[in-house]
């Protein structure tokens, strides 16, 4: 089990820390990543919010196969979702098990995580706003 400081998860051993970071540059993409005491990464979560807007979007989840089922995964979600308390969330579209994993976490947060769900223009990827200008209208 976990215990939480702050912004800080450690094991009951004190061997995992987390911590999060902006990128350079671009305040609204955010990363937080879970190391062991040595220092070697075991988890990370890559999102972006839009305070305008209200709403946030989970790019990527990873946690080391090694270390999954611990809560970990849960606990880096959690960090998201409270970095934009009453947001509107979605996640990037993902596998069956992440499907899983977004619906069981999300209701344990009491916040809805869709998989490639509407979000506002100011977190439309690069990748995604080309495709829309490709895509025909209707």
């Amino acid at each position: 089990m976990f215990g939480r400081t702050g912004l800080a998860l450690t094991a009951g051993d004190g061997g995992l820390v987390l911590r999060a970071e902006s990128r350079p540059g671009d305040e609204d993409e955010r990363r937080v990543t879970v190391r062991t005491g040595a220092g070697a990464e075991v988890a990370e979560i890559r999102f972006r919010v839009c305070a305008h807007c209200r709403t946030g979007r989970v790019r990527s989840l990873w946690v080391d196969e090694m270390r999954r089922r611990e809560g970990i995964g849960l606990e880096l979600v959690r960090a998201a979702v409270r970095s934009g308390p009453g947001f509107r969330w979605t996640t990037t579209v993902q596998s069956r098990r992440g499907r899983r994993f977004f619906a069981a976490a999300g209701l344990r947060l009491g916040v809805a995580l869709p998989a490639a769900g509407p979000l506002c223009p100011h977190l439309t990827g690069r990748i995604e706003a080309l495709w829309r200008l490709r895509r025909p209208v209707c």
